[in-house]
């Protein structure tokens, strides 16, 4: 007689099996908490809710759990510093967003306490901060992502207003590994808007995406990490573009720079990168490329004021397809190294040469040179093969 099946066989509700498997393992978690801080709150009678919120960012952080929400307030007054404070988002607070409460024509301002102090140290995993001014951080960086964090978020945030600043704007230490910062306005740093730091070119996969930096002493630094996305940046009024240095497999695509005083990408002991679809106005070297090796640049716009397009000098086995440089002294010169590809570019109204070939190896085909003050090529090597 063939036996018979039960109820719970036959369904088994997904639900009651994943409620069992909490109980079993303890890994049942209550829901997320959203709390509120405002400058008109209180951290010693207020209980952190809308109509009752705490005073300070240290109390909300103190008081929340991980994957809680903090809603941030500020006093509508777009030069009030609503919060003078630095905090710290410990390691056990996983997955806290911290964000602005509203989404009127105000931020809520947060400024360091001392000049040479971190605004907001993010020790733990997945914290999003959103839509919050950073600044007073003179000598030292506004946010922090620490070593061994990983899947932060900053996004809709700010800094420089009221020329108040920060040294950097955000840095992620060596050991970080895929903070996101997007969509930021960042404003007169000391010294780096954003500061990507590894060691022996760790893959780090950070991404900076469709900000805003003027103002400052370099948009973004990128120092011994790998595998960074540079996209849709824009760049104004900075002494330098990109500073990138001892690592490689960079994605560096869609950006816009202006009037940047010297080299707008660097690329120094940094190899197999991809920088593509960029804009350059305005500025005396498009790019810098110092020892870095199996590169593609390609649509590149370099509409120069003077100087030269693109420098290389050592490194090799690069690629360049398709870009188009105009107005500059000298489109393209190479000094050492050599073995690189140059094709189906343009090399317009440059007040010198087209291309000032002084390293061997390299190809040279199908290029258009149009209306240059000097020769479309000058060659101080036999061992180049031009077409």
């Amino acid at each position: 007689m063939e036996k018979p099946t039960t109820r719970w066989t036959r369904k088994r509700p997904a639900a009651v099996l994943a409620a069992l498997l909490c109980l079993f393992t303890g890994t049942a978690s209550a829901s997320a908490a959203t709390w509120f801080t405002s400058p008109a709150g209180s951290d010693g009678d207020g209980m952190g809710t809308e109509v009752s919120p705490w005073q300070t960012l240290g109390k909300a952080i103190a008081s929340a759990a991980p994957g809680d929400v903090i809603k941030v307030m500020d006093d509508g007054v777009e030069t009030t510093d609503d919060y003078v404070e630095n905090v710290v988002i410990p390691e056990a607070l996983e997955g806290l967003t911290v964000e602005r409460y509203d989404s009127d024509d105000t931020k809520p301002h947060i400024k360091s306490t001392d000049p040479y102090l971190t605004v907001i140290t993010v020790e733990a995993d997945g914290v999003t901060l959103k839509g919050l001014e950073i600044n007073g951080a003179d000598w030292t960086e506004g946010i922090l992502f620490a070593t061994g964090t990983t899947d932060g978020l900053v996004h809709q945030c700010s800094s420089g207003a009221g020329g108040q600043k920060n040294k950097e704007f955000v840095r992620m230490a060596a050991g970080s590994s895929n903070h996101t910062v997007s969509q930021c306005e960042i404003i007169g740093s000391g010294n780096y808007a954003i500061w990507i730091q590894g060691e022996n070119g760790e893959e780090s996969n950070h991404i900076i995406d469709s900000c805003n930096t003027h103002n400052s002493f370099a948009a973004v630094a990128v120092e011994g990490a790998s595998a960074v996305q540079i996209l849709e940046l824009t760049s104004w009024n900075n002494t330098y573009g990109l500073k990138i240095s001892d690592g490689g497999d960079h994605i560096i695509l869609g950006n816009t720079f202006d009037n940047v005083q010297n080299y707008v990408i660097g690329l120094s002991m940094s190899d197999f990168n991809l920088v593509a679809d960029n804009e350059v106005f305005n500025s005396s070297l498009g790019l810098s490329i110092s020892n870095a090796h199996y590169s593609v640049f390609a649509n590149n716009l370099f509409e120069m004021s003077s100087g030269t397009g693109a420098s290389l000098e050592g490194g090799g086995y690069n690629v360049f397809y398709t870009n188009f440089v105009y107005g500059a002294n000298k489109a393209v010169t190479t000094q050492q190294g050599g073995s690189s590809f140059f094709t189906n570019n343009i090399f317009s109204n440059c007040g010198s040469e087209g291309m000032s070939l002084g390293a061997g190896g390299n190809l040279v085909a199908f290029n258009i040179f149009d209306d240059n003050g000097g020769a479309g090529i000058s060659t101080s090597s036999l061992a180049n093969t031009i077409v």
